[in-house]
């Protein structure tokens, strides 16, 4: 079985900004929570960043996981309220794609 893994692509904003990685899904099965594999994982990660030359890691998380966002404030993530999640499905998606 799995025990964790990170999905992860780089991404490479527009003039003036600096390249990095977006953190698409970081999942660490309930046997190993608490022992440590989230955080080697996110070593990893920031190791992989440097290694590239990325400036940075974005990711996103659901406001109600307390516990998470307590694991990635941890970690020295810092929340950015100036930033907003959007998401077109349905019809939305839909009607723009005519």
């Amino acid at each position: 079985s799995v025990l964790g893994f990170a999905a992860f692509s780089a991404i490479y904003p527009g003039p003036g900004l600096k390249p990095g990685i977006f953190l698409k899904e970081l999942y660490v099965g309930g046997s190993q929570r608490g022992r440590g594999l989230g955080r080697a994982l996110m070593q990893k990660l920031a190791s992989l960043a440097r290694e590239r030359g990325l400036a940075r890691i974005d990711w996103t998380v659901e406001a109600e996981n307390t516990r998470l966002l307590s694991f990635y404030e941890e970690l020295g993530g810092t929340r950015k309220p100036d930033k907003l999640f959007f998401r077109l499905d349905g019809g939305a998606l839909a009607r723009l794609a005519g």
